[in-house]
C-alpha cells in the first residue's frame, strides 16, 4: 500500500520540491520580493496542473489498489 501511494505521489512531490528550490533561488536573488504572496498562487496552479496531468493515471492506480485489497481481504 505504501508503494502504491509513493508511486502516485512521487511526481507531484518532486514538482513541488522543484518549485520550492526555484522560489528559494528567487528569494536569494531578489530579497525585496515577498515570496509568500508569489508562492501561494504558484503552488495552487502547480497543484491543479499536476492533478490534471495525473487524472488519467489515477484509474490505473485505483484498479491496482482494488486488486490488492481484494487479495488482502477476500470476501
Amino acid at each position: 500500500m505504501l508503494v502504491v501511494c509513493l508511486r502516485l505521489a512521487a511526481p507531484i512531490l518532486a514538482a513541488f520540491l522543484l518549485l520550492l528550490v526555484v522560489l528559494a533561488v528567487f528569494a536569494r536573488i531578489m530579497p525585496d520580493m515577498n515570496i509568500l504572496f508569489i508562492s501561494m498562487p504558484l503552488r495552487v496552479g502547480l497543484g491543479l496542473l499536476m492533478a490534471g496531468i495525473f487524472l488519467p493515471f489515477i484509474n490505473e492506480f485505483v484498479a491496482e489498489f482494488a486488486d490488492w485489497m481484494g487479495k488482502l481481504l477476500p470476501l
